[in-house]
């Protein structure tokens, strides 16, 4: 009940903020302000593993204090000898100061992380999350030689566990990486400069079970 409720509504949010977004002014030139900063951007890409292909779209939200949030749209296609099924599911995340919260319409279930305590080999056991939105890409100075331009933007390589992260001042731009039987490839592709941001996105939603790791209890 709980599942097609968040789905339901989830997808009519998803319109809603897309067509509020859709009215922002596009970032479409050539950017060199490293403190430029954006409150909207569109994310497409794939996460693949043996007989699964995940099609991802996100929606990422910057407030004016810096805070995040990303809703996320899943299409999961399996493959099993030859006999393919679709399943969507929508996440719905957010930062809070350290803690990542990460709620899943798939089974209705949400859990909390603590940044500061999660390297990369730990971030990348959540292949579907939008963490590498979140973290401060400061925190990783490898950084390459070659850069690449997205929506206007120049970005950097940096050298993460099991991959790389492309960069612009403060800002993830897109990654790709392999880790445990995946293998992600991400990357903005639009990217809104001045918006108003949809009420209730950085707010914690109802009807969501609690994951507690073993060992904990609960609040």
């Amino acid at each position: 009940m709980f599942q097609s409720f968040h789905l339901r509504t989830t997808a009519v949010t998803l319109l809603v903020f897309v067509l509020v977004c859709f009215y922002g002014c596009t970032g479409c030139g050539k950017h060199t302000d490293q403190s430029q900063a954006y409150n909207f951007a569109e994310i497409k890409g794939q996460v693949s593993e043996q007989n699964q292909v995940n099609t991802i779209r996100r929606w990422l939200f910057i407030g004016a204090d810096g805070r995040k949030a990303a809703i996320s749209e899943i299409v999961t296609v399996t493959d099993l000898w030859g006999h393919k099924s679709s399943e969507t599911r929508f996440l719905h995340e957010y930062l809070y100061n350290d803690s990542l919260f990460v709620f899943d319409s798939g089974d209705s279930t949400c859990f909390q992380l603590a940044m500061a305590n999660a390297g990369f080999p730990e971030l990348n056991l959540l292949p579907y999350s939008a963490w590498w939105l979140f973290v401060n890409p400061g925190k990783n100075e490898n950084i390459h030689a070659d850069t690449i331009t997205i929506c206007g933007y120049n970005c950097i390589k940096k050298r993460i566990d099991n991959g790389f992260l492309w960069t612009f001042g403060d800002n993830s731009m897109a990654i790709e990486s392999i880790s445990i039987g995946f293998s992600r490839t991400e990357s903005i592709t639009r990217i809104v400069n001045d918006t108003i941001l949809p009420k209730g996105i950085f707010i914690h939603p109802l009807g969501y079970r609690e994951l507690i790791p073993a060992g904990e209890k609960s609040l």
